[in-house]
């Protein structure tokens, strides 16, 4: 993941990361504190459920609509929402809208592959 160096980026200069939900994602920052990323999801993806042991995640919707899975409650999330995901919660996120669902992802600590707990999902 980078530091970023300078004032400002270009968050489309960034170079893509493969994840295992098939998105659109770029690291954008990371601490020894927390990590940001950015992510587009395409019309109709749906990130694979899951949960994680050791971090909280924040996702805060920039454009786009959507529907937020966070344990047992799924509910409609769209732009200037702001989900927060603590350890342990399995969670999903789908675009059901007509554009890009476009997202922050902010982890704290910092994201951590390893710790990418896959969920069977029964829907």
């Amino acid at each position: 993941m980078r530091s970023i160096k300078q004032s400002k980026i270009s968050i489309h200069k960034l170079p893509l990361v493969p994840n295992i939900c098939r998105q659109l994602l770029r690291e954008v920052w990371k601490s020894k504190n927390a990590s940001i990323a950015h992510v587009s999801m395409r019309l109709g993806n749906v990130s694979l459920l899951h949960k994680h042991k050791n971090f909280t995640e924040l996702y805060y919707i920039l454009s786009g609509k959507g529907i937020m899975t966070l344990g047992d409650n799924s509910f409609k999330v769209q732009a200037d929402d702001l989900v927060v995901i603590p350890p342990h919660k399995p969670h999903k996120l789908k675009n059901d809208g007509k554009t890009n669902l476009i997202h922050l992802v902010i982890a704290s600590p910092p994201f951590n592959p390893k710790d990418v707990i896959l969920i069977k999902d029964n829907a």
